[in-house]
């Protein structure tokens, strides 16, 4: 099952010095994705959210699946006419 913006880190099985890294992995990001958020970057760099769960495949080795989203600024909401929190 292919799933985009999605990726996987795993346990580093070849790991053998401090400096290499404990988990490798990759991720698959659609074009259109990319070219999106190459459109919308107003500054020099691009801000990805990132959703994350911890896993486990069928053999048992340890996972983090990840999900990757364009950041999106929250757009400004009118405030209620009653606050939920007085009483």
């Amino acid at each position: 099952m292919d799933y985009p913006n999605r990726g996987t880190l795993w346990t580093n099985d070849y790991k053998k010095t401090d400096v290499q890294p404990d988990m490798k992995g990759d991720i698959k990001l659609e074009i259109e994705l990319v070219r999106d958020m190459l459109a919308n970057a107003d500054t020099d760099h691009i801000v990805i959210k990132l959703g994350a769960w911890l896993g486990k495949h069928t053999d048992g080795k340890r996972k983090i699946t990840l999900k990757f989203d364009p950041y999106k600024p929250a757009e400004p909401v009118a405030p209620s006419a009653k606050d939920p929190w007085d009483d």
